[in-house]
C-alpha cells in the first residue's frame, strides 16, 4: 500500500496550477520591483534636469551674468543645492559677451536600487547637461562727437583716439 500511494502521489495532477501560480506571482513581484526602481530613477533624473535647466536660465540672465558683483556659477550651485542636489554639479562654464551670456552646466547622479541590486545592478546613474544663452540682438550704438571750435588743439586728437578705441572695442 505504501508503494501504491507513492505512485499515486507522483502521477497526481492536483496542485500543479498552484505551483505555476506561485512562480508567476514571484516573477510579477520581481517585475514590479524593477519598475519601482526605474521609476524612482527617472523621477530623480527628471527633477535634476529641470533644476539644471532653471539654474542655467537664471545664471544666463544678462543682469546677473554681466554684473561684476554677481557670479553666475554661484547662482547655478545655489539653485542645485536648494533643490536637494548639492554636490551633483560637475562642470559650469560661463561665456560672457558684449551683449550676450552663455551658461552651460553638467551634473551627474547615481540612484541606489532596491530590487535590482539582487540582480547585480547596485545603482543607476546618468549625466545631465543644460545650457542657456541670453543675448540682445540688433544693438544700435550712436557715437556723438563734438568737433566744434572748443575742441581745438590736443582735444580733437584725443577724441579721435578715444573714438577709434571705442569702435575697436565694440566691433573688435
Amino acid at each position: 500500500m505504501t508503494v501504491r500511494s507513492k505512485r499515486d502521489f507522483a502521477s497526481a495532477e492536483d496542485g500543479g496550477v498552484t505551483v505555476m501560480t506561485l512562480f508567476m506571482v514571484i516573477a510579477m513581484m520581481w517585475m514590479v520591483g524593477i519598475a519601482i526602481d526605474l521609476m524612482r530613477f527617472e523621477t530623480t533624473r527628471a527633477r535634476l534636469q529641470s533644476t539644471m535647466d532653471r539654474a542655467v536660465l537664471a545664471a544666463a540672465d544678462l543682469d546677473v551674468c554681466l554684473d561684476p558683483d554677481n557670479d553666475p556659477r554661484a547662482v547655478v550651485e545655489d539653485y542645485v543645492a536648494k533643490n536637494g542636489f548639492a554636490g551633483q554639479v560637475t562642470n559650469i562654464v560661463v561665456t560672457p559677451g558684449f551683449n550676450s551670456c552663455t551658461v552651460t552646466a553638467d551634473a551627474a547622479i547615481d540612484i541606489n536600487t532596491s530590487i535590482m541590486k539582487w540582480l547585480g545592478v547596485d545603482n543607476l546613474g546618468t549625466q545631465t547637461d543644460s545650457g542657456a544663452t541670453e543675448s540682445i540682438e540688433d544693438v544700435e550704438i550712436s557715437l556723438v562727437l563734438d568737433v566744434s571750435g572748443s575742441m581745438a588743439g590736443t582735444k580733437i586728437g584725443q577724441l579721435r583716439t578715444a573714438a577709434s578705441e571705442f569702435v575697436t572695442t565694440i566691433f573688435g
